[in-house]
């Protein structure tokens, strides 16, 4: 029994520390003494994950009502003011396409100055706004072009040619006869492949360009850029098979062609967009909001603590603590999904909160009951949890499917909500079924 107990202490005790390294900031740790030096941290950690990205531990994700951001402005080459105002408006449309197409919802567009043509995105801060200001500004063009002299091309001479815009004239192939573009690996090399597929006028176009073409490049230009972004040289087997979806092999960057299909799939700007400057913006609920509801939650917390130790005192006590676990744990999670801190989330986090009070609250009042009746200890705590085990469970599903239906079916920040209260019952019914039920068994059976 008492090595049960023991391993039971160890794993509440490793899920603390654990997600206690999570949730707090970086900590320096500095000793410098004639015995020894120290310079390191605690917390905050940084991790590259196998897929490449990487996660930063060091803070938890605010959005814009919360912890504010940066305000990015652009200035749009509108020429004729009678036409200013329709244009900024599609603009904007196609801004908010490309940033929902992206996978944000934390976001503003608006209009910064109509008589100047500049318009406005609002980012929170773990956003990146270099990737904004690329993803946003490409045009969303792609023409494919030809040498304008192909009896001057040598490979010895090939950067010469490649890089001086003037050795290319367009073709009519353009982005309007690209249905989309697949991008995958060449299992044999490891290089990117990019596989365009045609339209039925654009596989007509092509199979004429590669027909002019063999054994010549063509230039791949996107973004209206003067530079190609790809260079395939036409080879005799692809002029062979007019009616194929062409595959272009290279070290194209993955995901700058994954922009540009976004932005070839939102539609082209209507007019020249280019980055102004990059401005700060407050919390829209106040500089100090984060502090005040920091305030609020812990005298909350301290209030449930008090009651909890006023009704049940030792079992009060150890309730408490499977709590505040429970509570770290949580915030554990959230930051390593990445959950944004905005108003829907912290809904979530205080209904995640009554729900874990509500519960423990019952379980005590009913193990009360249950001990004065002379049972033995163990047999209360185990009718005690078998009587709520159900409705914990069925709360705990139903719960989970009702956030998953607002997670696929809604927009918009209300995904926090979702994401908050799923995470609110993963650790509601570990609390139940591990942290709280077994600091009960092993200290709460002195309770008096």
């Amino acid at each position: 029994m008492f090595r049960k107990e023991y391993l039971t202490i160890c794993l509440i005790s490793l899920l603390f520390t654990f997600s206690l390294l999570v949730v707090i900031p970086q900590i320096p740790i500095v000793v410098d003494n004639p015995y020894y030096k120290i310079d390191s941290f605690i917390g905050g950690y940084s991790f590259i994950l196998p897929s490449g990205k990487l996660l930063d531990l060091k803070q938890f994700k605010t959005g814009l009502d919360v912890g504010g951001g940066t305000k990015v402005i652009f200035q749009a080459g509108i020429s004729s003011p009678d036409e200013a105002e329709k244009t900024i408006q599609s603009l904007l449309a196609i801004f908010k396409n490309r940033m929902d197409q992206s996978g944000y919802y934390d976001y503003e567009v608006g209009v910064e100055n109509i008589s100047e043509k500049k318009v406005y995105v609002s980012l929170p801060n773990y956003v990146q706004t270099d990737y904004i200001k690329g993803l946003l500004t490409g045009s969303g063009r792609l023409v494919m072009k030809k040498l304008k002299d192909p009896g001057a091309w040598k490979i010895e001479n090939a950067p010469e040619i490649i890089n001086e815009p003037t050795s290319w004239v367009n073709s009519d192939l353009t982005e309007q006869d690209i249905l989309n573009i697949l991008i995958s690996k060449d299992a044999s090399t490891g290089k990117t492949q990019m596989q365009l597929l045609l339209s039925v006028a654009g596989k007509q176009k092509f199979a004429n360009l590669v027909k002019e073409n063999v054994n010549k490049p063509i230039g791949i230009f996107v973004n209206d850029s003067q530079y190609p972004f790809a260079v395939p040289v036409i080879s005799q087997n692809l002029a062979d098979s007019p009616g194929a979806d062409p595959i272009i092999t290279g070290t194209m960057p993955v995901e700058a062609l994954k922009e540009l299909i976004l932005q070839m799939k939102t539609g082209p700007l209507p007019v020249l967009v280019t980055f102004v400057e990059t401005t700060s913006v407050g919390s829209t609920l106040g500089t100090n909001f984060i502090y005040n509801y920091g305030i609020a939650l812990l005298a909350a917390l301290l209030l449930i603590f008090s009651l909890f130790i006023i009704k049940f005192r030792l079992l009060g006590v150890v309730y408490n603590w499977s709590l505040m676990v429970s509570l770290i744990v949580f915030s554990a999670v959230s930051k390593l999904v990445s959950l944004v801190v905005n108003v829907p989330s912290i809904i979530g986090v205080l209904i995640f909160l009554f729900m874990l009070t509500d519960v423990g609250y019952l379980l005590l009042k009913k193990l009360k009951v249950e001990k004065s009746d002379e049972k033995p200890f163990d047999l209360a705590l185990f009718q005690t949890f078998e009587k709520y085990k159900g409705s914990v469970v069925a709360i705990g599903i139903l719960t989970v499917v009702a956030a998953f239906v607002i997670m696929n079916f809604s927009s918009g920040e209300i995904k926090s909500f979702s994401v908050a209260l799923s995470i609110g019952m993963f650790s509601l019914l570990l609390n139940y079924f591990l942290i709280s039920r077994n600091l009960l068994d092993i200290f709460g059976r002195k309770n008096k």
